[in-house]
């Protein structure tokens, strides 16, 4: 298929081969433009939706994508992540049933570097006002 090392590097040659803006694949991946400059760097492991919906864009079969994806046993396991903060993991596995999206690596990682003053939030209250805040700003 490809002689390339990583996902990041594939993208964004076949991008550049076929001539296409970062920004036009994202609109069409319907992903951000940032997002897509993560996965172009190897910084973002996407999920295969994303895959999915770049490799569409980009005209190229998914399993050329597919098989860049990276052990998602690799992945954060939010139960136990030394470096989140037990009121998260309480707000985690409280809600992840209402909220699936709490599950996702990414949206973990975004809510792991929250912090107010040097301070996580404390309590469910405060976990649940910042993830829907942040669910409402995605949806628009």
């Amino acid at each position: 298929m490809s002689n390339h090392e990583s996902l990041g590097s594939f993208l964004r040659d076949s991008r550049k081969k076929k001539s296409i803006s970062m920004r036009a694949l994202a609109r069409d991946a319907e992903i951000s433009v940032a997002y897509l400059s993560k996965i172009e760097q190897d910084a973002a492991n996407p999920t295969i939706n994303v895959l999915e919906r770049i490799a569409t864009a980009l005209g190229v079969p998914v399993s050329d994508l597919a098989m860049f994806i990276r052990n998602r046993e690799q992945d954060v396991d939010v139960a136990t992540a030394s470096n989140t903060p037990e009121s998260l993991k309480r707000f985690i596995e409280k809600y992840s049933k209402d909220f699936p999206q709490l599950l996702d690596p990414d949206y973990h990682r975004a809510l792991s570097g929250i912090r107010f003053r040097g301070k996580y939030p404390e309590n469910d209250s405060e976990w649940l006002n910042i993830f829907l805040s942040i669910l409402n700003v995605l949806e628009k």
